[in-house]
């Protein structure tokens, strides 16, 4: 390599840093600086940095909210790719084009271009693309209303990060998979979840998802019944936003902390903090939050008996609907994968399937049937639905113990079973058995691990205890387990 090509790449790696650093706080001084940049690399003959620069400028435009002009670099890119920068860039570039479009409103294309990231990050083992696309699914399905599938792509994309020690992916799955659980009304299984966020996001320099921490676990504490609390929670949240600068975080705390104002009765409060959120999200949203503001101060109006405010805001409320409407039906116009729902959902759920068995999170050496954590309990989701299903937990004396009962255990498991370490002193196995099977299927269990001659082995222990779950009793318990800690 040339001394003037390695100057070059440093150059490049600098200004990068640089911009990186930039765009959460001031996307468009980034853009500025990546245009330039590229500008710079484009008159050299390095096709590497030159690609490399463009997908940063498409990342600067998603951070701009410029979404048509980061699409337009992304066909530059595209044009660019030899089979060389294909290999080494395809991945990520699919990836942009998936959230350019969903910054578009066009969730079926942003959902087929995540699908064919997901399938490239696996056959190239890029395991943080994999997070990422796992993650833009999840997203899509929250949207488009599909909430089972939404809970399980999440927590499966919060499992595998954990399991990969990626924190900061981890972090951003938590708070979208409580997002998704509180559009199921599922609040006490988002508290454990956002426990742990601040552990994964300890240093990270994005405000807005220190901000969604305090504000989602404000939000489940309100509806658990938990008000005093709540107001703390959605008072930090409001605060990080005003210190920061970050309208769109204000927006919604203000609008969590009129819930709460109005849940103590403080009805000119509530509608205080409404006026406040209606004013900032004038400035970025296009009336999918305006028009939930102004329905809910129409409401508070009435309470209050000013019937002109309320007649006024329920006409914003109508106003801001339609023009809603008007634009989710154009960006569903321009969604060419629209049509094909059904099928890019089939997709989506073969490639996540795919993950499931492949090395990354998947079966212990030697042992075909056993998963790690994330995996077990990702296929225990995607089961719930099938009736001859059963959990059995076996707690062992020891560690020691729990390992020599491994290789018995297995033994028993068909091949759609699935079994996992569950602690360091105990296992669960999933296992097909119907309601008259269950049950000897247990003693037969205990029976064996009975028999087995521990003597040999450890020193004064007993045979292990079994339990027996429904699937979903067993992923009820596992929850709170799953927030603190695995």
């Amino acid at each position: 390599m040339s001394i003037i090509l390695q100057e070059l790449q440093k150059h490049i790696q600098a200004e990068l840093a640089i911009i990186d650093g930039l765009l959460s706080e001031n996307p468009k001084d980034a853009l500025a600086r990546v245009l330039s940049l590229v500008e710079d690399v484009r008159q050299t003959r390095d096709d590497q940095g030159y690609v490399t620069v463009l997908l940063k400028m498409a990342e600067a435009y998603w951070h701009t909210m410029d979404y048509q002009a980061g699409l337009r670099v992304c066909s530059r890119i595209e044009s660019l790719l030899t089979p060389e920068l294909e290999f080494q860039f395809l991945t990520q570039l699919l990836h942009r084009m998936a959230t350019l479009n969903w910054g578009l409103a066009r969730y079926r294309s942003a959902q087929h271009f995540w699908n064919q990231a997901l399938e490239k990050s696996i056959l190239h083992n890029e395991f943080e693309l994999q997070l990422e696309a796992l993650i833009g699914l999840g997203n899509v399905w929250r949207i488009t209303g599909n909430l089972v599938h939404s809970e399980s792509a999440l927590q499966f994309a919060l499992d595998a990060s954990i399991l990969r020690d990626y924190k900061w992916i981890a972090g951003k799955a938590s708070i979208l998979l409580a997002w998704s659980l509180f559009l199921q009304k599922k609040y006490a299984e988002m508290l454990p979840i956002l426990a742990r966020c601040n552990e994964f996001l300890a240093d990270c320099p994005d405000q807005t998802w220190h901000a969604e921490i305090h504000d989602f676990r404000g939000l489940a504490l309100l509806y658990s019944g938990q008000v005093e609390e709540a107001a703390s929670e959605i008072k930090q949240a409001l605060q990080i936003a005003t210190d920061n600068n970050l309208a769109w975080m204000s927006a919604h705390a203000s609008v969590s902390s009129a819930r709460v104002a109005k849940k103590q009765g403080q009805l000119r409060q509530a509608n205080d903090y409404l006026e406040v959120a209606e004013r900032l999200a004038q400035d970025f949203d296009q009336g999918e939050l305006l028009s939930q503001i102004c329905l809910e101060r129409t409401e508070i109006c009435r309470r209050l008996g000013q019937d002109q405010q309320a007649l006024q805001h329920y006409r914003d409320y109508r106003r801001y609907e339609l023009n809603l409407i008007r634009e989710q039906s154009l960006s569903k116009g321009s969604d060419e994968f629209l049509s094909s729902r059904g099928q890019l959902d089939l997709r989506s759920k073969q490639l996540i399937k795919r993950m499931n068995v492949g090395d990354f999170v998947s079966q212990i050496q030697h042992y075909p049937q056993m998963r790690h954590r994330g995996a077990w309990l990702f296929s225990c989701r995607t089961r719930l639905d099938e009736p001859d299903l059963v959990v059995f937990e076996i707690v062992f004396a020891s560690e020691q113990q729990c390992e020599h009962a491994l290789p018995l255990l297995h033994s028993l498991l068909q091949e759609r079973d699935r079994g996992v370490i569950w602690t360091a002193q105990s296992m669960a196995l999933l296992m097909a058995a119907n309601l008259f099977e269950r049950e000897p299927l247990r003693q037969h269990i205990e029976q064996l691990l009975a028999a087995y001659p521990w003597w040999r082995t450890t020193k004064g222990e007993t045979a292990a205890t079994v339990t027996m779950f429904n699937v979903s009793d067993f992923l009820s318990l596992a929850a709170p387990a799953q927030g603190g800690g695995q």
